[in-house]
């Protein structure tokens, strides 16, 4: 089953290969997806994700990855024309000293593809909500999941940098009872959730009076 956020990366791609860019880094490349679109353009393609996993699953099927973090790249000053990052800034521990690292790394800028919420929107404020609630129950196990950002994020963690943001929305009905049970499978990490449980409740009853829209985009461009 395809995720909502999908409806936005054909835009995203699109934004880097625009550029024309010889050589580019995907930080956390997920299933490898985007590396191997930009191998098929004859862009010179390489990622790096902290996934053991991933890495492995990755250089099995021919592509060139690293074990890696965002505040850490294992790269020279400007080693690649574009660096691009889908879906994981929100889990920088250090949102500034990780797009520093990246910007380091570039020759033209960074792009960047997160989540976002039009929370002007009843069905978006009730959905931006609940995804906050569930990225707190990530941060009580020890995780670090933040968001949803904002351009004004991106501002302070680089103050006076040359940032470009654009917003992109589809919206698509999100059911709410099946959120539902996706929250309430969410208690059982936790130790003792009663606290959790009230809120959800709280945040599901306000969700089955506005109804629920799935996540739109942000696209961040970072200049060099």
């Amino acid at each position: 089953m395809s995720h909502p956020i999908d409806i936005y990366r054909p835009e995203f791609e699109e934004r880097i290969f625009a550029v024309k860019p010889k050589s580019v880094l995907d930080v956390g490349f997920g299933d490898g997806a985007f590396l191997r679109r930009a191998h098929e353009r004859g862009i010179q393609a390489t990622g790096v994700d902290h996934s053991d996993e991933r890495i492995q699953a990755a250089r099995e099927g021919g592509l060139s990855v690293q074990c890696a973090v965002a505040d850490a790249l294992p790269f020279a000053d400007r080693s690649f024309d574009c660096v691009a990052a889908q879906l994981v800034v929100h889990h920088f521990p250090d949102l500034r000293k990780s797009l520093l690292e990246m910007l380091r790394v570039a020759r033209f800028g960074v792009f960047i593809l997160d989540p976002w919420f039009d929370e002007t929107i009843p069905s978006q404020a009730s959905a931006a909500a609940l995804e906050r609630w569930m990225k707190a129950i990530d941060r009580a196990q020890g995780g670090v999941n933040n968001g949803p950002l904002t351009a004004e994020d991106f501002q302070r963690a680089l103050p006076g940098a040359t940032i470009d943001v654009a917003y992109r929305l589809t919206l698509v009905p999100d059911a709410v009872d099946e959120r539902a049970e996706k929250c309430t499978a969410y208690l059982d990490k936790i130790d003792k959730p009663e606290t959790f449980r009230k809120e959800l409740d709280r945040l599901i009853a306000d969700a089955r009076r506005t109804g629920l829209t799935s996540e739109g985009a942000i696209f961040v461009t970072l200049a060099r």
